[in-house]
């Protein structure tokens, strides 16, 4: 079984940490539907600090093959500034490699829906995140930090509009999405693929 890539900023991995997700909204044009299908699985690449040095004792490691990882949505401001001092740099989201990922996402449907169609049920189950008292999403224009909202609906058509501002993929275009559920799965693909393997495979 293949599986591909699929990018996450904080938010999202939090949400996947604290099992709030379980949907994902894709601009339909630039994800066509035929891209994905029921069954497949997606790795999450995320932002992390992953050192270069293979510890032969695992005891300073961190991950299996001997490498110290940290991945930024778990690190606070103090445990990154170390790592940094240590030389390790941050790896983008975009360039975290295979090994380095900790969640897998099996798919279980995909369809095709409008963006007027998401409502508060839907915008709960991507993920939005709840402080306790708002739901955030957006960005304040001058400080940067993430609106607060009355309900989760209200909270996701901001985030949307703020990532695709004066696009084809606008709120007020209402455009196609493309939405994928799946059942999140925490462990790294070749690992869970591994435990698949074992499993199907006849004893000798």
């Amino acid at each position: 079984m293949d599986a591909r890539p699929i990018t996450l900023d904080v938010n999202d991995i939090h949400a996947l940490q604290n099992k709030r997700k379980s949907v994902l909204h894709l601009p339909f044009e630039l994800s066509p539907r035929t891209q994905y299908s029921s069954g497949e699985l997606l790795w999450v690449r995320e932002a992390a600090f992953i050192s270069g040095t293979h510890f032969a004792d695992q005891a300073h490691a961190t991950h299996a093959d001997g490498r110290v990882i940290g991945y930024q949505a778990s690190m606070n401001s103090d445990s990154m500034g170390l790592a940094q001092d240590y030389g390790v740099k941050r790896t983008p989201a975009m360039k975290m490699p295979r090994f380095a990922s900790r969640f897998t996402l099996a798919i279980e449907a995909v369809s095709i829906i409008s963006l007027d169609q998401i409502t508060e049920r839907e915008a709960r189950l991507t993920g939005v995140w709840f402080d306790g008292l708002h739901y955030r999403g957006g960005r304040h224009p001058v400080r940067g930090t993430l609106n607060r909202h009355a309900n989760a609906l209200d909270a996701f058509r901001d985030e949307w509009s703020s990532m695709h501002i004066n696009t084809d993929y606008s709120m007020h275009r209402n455009p196609r999405i493309l939405r994928l559920a799946f059942t999140p799965i925490y462990q790294n693909i070749d690992e869970y693929l591994a435990e698949i393997e074992a499993d199907v495979s006849p004893a000798l």
